[in-house]
This record gives C-alpha cells, sequence and structure tokens, in this order.
C-alpha cells in the first residue's frame, strides 16, 4: 500500500507529460551500492524513480515512514556536462572558449524551460545561442555521457545528487532555523555576509543587502538546504573512502566537484523556473533582479558551509587520533582553497553568464506579453520555415527523454498548453 501512494504522489508532482518508473541503476552499478548502503546506515525506507521528459531535476515526495527520491535521468548529464564544461574551460583561450559557454548554458536554459512548459522561452533561448564550429562536449545519451568521465568523478556527481535528496527525507526538521544557525563555528549569515564583502560593495551597500537578504531569505529552507548539502557530503566522501578505496583527499576533491556542478546547475535551473514564472505573472524589474541576488545569496552560502566542512573533514582524516587542538586546521583550509583555485575564473564567467543571460530572457517575455499578436502557440510556428532551429530542438528533445519518433512542434504545442510552473 506504501508503495502505490509513493506511485501516486510521484506521478502528481512530475509536469504532465512526464515519463517515470522504478529507478533499476543500470547505467552505474556503484550509484546503486551506494543508495543500499546510505539506506542501510540511515534505516530509510526510500524508493527510488527515474523520471524524462520533465524538468532536468530531483524532487522527493513522503508519506508516512516512507519516502521516494525521483530523479531526471538527464540531470546527471548536465552535471557532467557542467564538469566536462569546466575541465575542457582550462585548456583553451577565451575567444575559443566563451561562444562554447555562451551556447551550453542557453541549451540548458532551453531544457529547464520545456520542463517548465514554456516552448515559446525554449525556443528564443535556442536562436540566441552563438553558433561555433568542431566542438562538441555532450551527448544526448546518458550512458555515452557518463562513459566519458572517470570512475571517481561518475560516482561523485551521481551519488551527491541523490544523497542531497535522501538527507532531505532521513534530516530532522530544525525548530525555529534562523540565518544565525551555526555551522563549524560560523552561522549562516556570516557567509553571505563574506560574499557580499568579496563582492567589493560600499559600505552603504552592504548594509542595504543585509537588511534585505536578512527579511527576505527563508532560513528554513536554507537551514534545510544546507543540512542536506552536509549530509551528501559525509555519505560520498565516506563511500569513496571506505567502500572504494580513494584517499582523503581524492574522494573530498570529487564531492566538491559533485557539490559545484550540482549547485550551478540548480541556480541556473532556479533562475529558469522564476523566469519562466514571470511568464505567466506580472513581475517588475525590481522584483526580478532581487530574486536573482537572493538565489545567488543562497548558493554562495550553502558552496562556502560545505568547503569549510571539507577542510576540517580533511583535518580530521588525516590526523586520525590526534589532539583536535593541535591539528592546524587552517592549513587544511588553504588545501581546499588550492583544489578550487583553478576554476575560480571559470565559475565567475559562467555565474556573470546566466545573470546576463537571465535579464535578457526576462525581458523576452515582459516583450512577449505585451504584443497580444504573439502567444506561446504562434510562436511555435516559426519552425515550420526554420528546419535548423527545427533540427536543434530535436536533438534538444531527444536530450529531454523523447523518442526519436517526436514531431518537435506537435511536442512543443502540447505542453504549450500545459504550461507548469509548480514544479
Amino acid at each position: 500500500m506504501v508503495d502505490e501512494v509513493l506511485h501516486l504522489l510521484v506521478e502528481l508532482a512530475l509536469p504532465k507529460p512526464s515519463q517515470f518508473a522504478l529507478e533499476n541503476f543500470a547505467g552505474d552499478a556503484l550509484v546503486h551500492r551506494f543508495c543500499e548502503r546510505l539506506l542501510q546506515s540511515q534505516k530509510a525506507n526510500v524508493k527510488f524513480f527515474v523520471s524524462w521528459e520533465c524538468p532536468p531535476d530531483t524532487l522527493v515526495v513522503t508519506t508516512k515512514g516512507a519516502g521516494a527520491v525521483v530523479r531526471s535521468e538527464r540531470l546527471d548529464t548536465l552535471l557532467l556536462e557542467y564538469h566536462l564544461l569546466s575541465s575542457w574551460d582550462k585548456t583553451v583561450s577565451s575567444e575559443i572558449s566563451e561562444p562554447v559557454l555562451t551556447s551550453t548554458v542557453l541549451r540548458w536554459a532551453c531544457e529547464f524551460l520545456l520542463g517548465y512548459r514554456n516552448p515559446a522561452l525554449a525556443i528564443h533561448a535556442t536562436l540566441m545561442r552563438p553558433k561555433h564550429s568542431s566542438v562538441r562536449l555532450h551527448s544526448p545519451f546518458r550512458d555515452e555521457t557518463l562513459a566519458s568521465v572517470d570512475e571517481l568523478t561518475r560516482t561523485a556527481i551521481q551519488c551527491f545528487a541523490l544523497a542531497h535528496e535522501v538527507g532531505h527525507i532521513v534530516m530532522p526538521v530544525r525548530p525555529e532555523p534562523s540565518l544565525e544557525f551555526t555551522v563549524d563555528g560560523l552561522t549562516l549569515a556570516d557567509h553571505i555576509r563574506w560574499s557580499d564583502r568579496e563582492a567589493k560593495q560600499p559600505p552603504e551597500t552592504l548594509l542595504a543587502l543585509e537588511q534585505f537578504w536578512s527579511e527576505r531569505l527563508n532560513a528554513k529552507d536554507l537551514v534545510s538546504e544546507v543540512d542536506a548539502d552536509l549530509f551528501a557530503f559525509w555519505a560520498v566522501v565516506d563511500f569513496l573512502c571506505n567502500e572504494l578505496g580513494y584517499e582523503p583527499a581524492s574522494a573530498i576533491t570529487a564531492a566538491l566537484q559533485a557539490m559545484e556542478a550540482q549547485l550551478f546547475i540548480c541556480a541556473w535551473k532556479n533562475s529558469c523556473r522564476a523566469i519562466a514564472s514571470a511568464a505567466v505573472a506580472e513581475v517588475s524589474d525590481p522584483s526580478f533582479a532581487a530574486q536573482e541576488y537572493l538565489i545567488g545569496a543562497e548558493y554562495s552560502a550553502r558552496s562556502r558551509v560545505v568547503v569549510r566542512r571539507a577542510g576540517i573533514t580533511w583535518a580530521l582524516a588525516e590526523s586520525e587520533g590526534a589532539d583536535h587542538s593541535k591539528i592546524d586546521f587552517n592549513s587544511y583550509a588553504r588545501q581546499v582553497d588550492q583544489l578550487l583555485t583553478p576554476t575560480i575564473g571559470f565559475r565567475s564567467r559562467i555565474f556573470e553568464r546566466i545573470q546576463a543571460l537571465s535579464e535578457i530572457l526576462f525581458q523576452f517575455t515582459k516583450d512577449l506579453s505585451r504584443d497580444e499578436r504573439v502567444d506561446s502557440l504562434s510562436y511555435i510556428d516559426i519552425l515550420e520555415s526554420d528546419t535548423d532551429l527545427k533540427l536543434e530542438l530535436f536533438y534538444t528533445l531527444i536530450s529531454f527523454g523523447c523518442s526519436g519518433s517526436v514531431n518537435v512542434a506537435e511536442y512543443l504545442r502540447a505542453i504549450a498548453s500545459r504550461i507548469s510552473t509548480t514544479q
């Protein structure tokens, strides 16, 4: 009976039309092993489902004494694409990387916007993509993408995403959480202040920002996400070290890479969801800009919490049995910083890119809503005269999980009539 209830809750939670099935972990036996081990350690009753033709994301549903994690099969691919793009970016000049970076971020936006059932925005994101030749960093097929990275990276990225959602099920809800919630000696508010200062804002702006985020950030949700992040970090490092035999430094590095990929993809997903929401509601420019700032503040704080925990974990792992008062935790913090330094430039540029692109897409939603001659259905008509665009969207839908026989225009018209931004 519980399994039937969970199945029904999953069906209700996914936007229509979506497909899903019980996960059989055919993509990677190690991920199956990780999930079984994690659930045994937590004595948790959790079912795993795989979904497609839906937002590239994970979600959780719960009922009394049980829960389900629903993972889009496309999410693994996007997380790995982020990692591959970051690695490739370090090997080429900015003249080569910039158009590829922009094109990739817009392709991801197209998939998210299809997931949130706004084909006009998805088409526009595709039309915005710069043309680049002879650079192919992705495959529409999940197994092919998984096979393109090493075992350590592949396992960490998939397991982090799953463990984060399991954490939401098994971690107890904290009573009266606030931004003064302290993790490893620093509050969440401290982390947000640090990020604002790092952006070199003047003192008066810092004060205004603090008043803004202290009033507008949802402390309950942020604390819950931080708990799930730390749970996932611990679970992945523990599995890589104690089950697969990797050294702590390698396991921690892989877990941090997994966290970085997940935080970026989720941040861009949430921005796209905000854009899709703006397309069906009256949202002012200042309100949208404020929402984007809050998304950035949340993900920056979450990242800093996990990075700080990584340094502590590394220190304890290599100083087992030692007097904690004699451990030089600062030296391990510096080692973690050295791990992250090579991708600082990439992270900065890609976050700047999503900020700029989200503003352009948001403006398009306003322009589209003002033109009474144009709606989502009529916007799809441009596919009939643009075969390159239709082919590009065909490959996107294949990546999205649609069959090879999908009729692009018909599929987009079908989802246009079912716009859903509640996912």
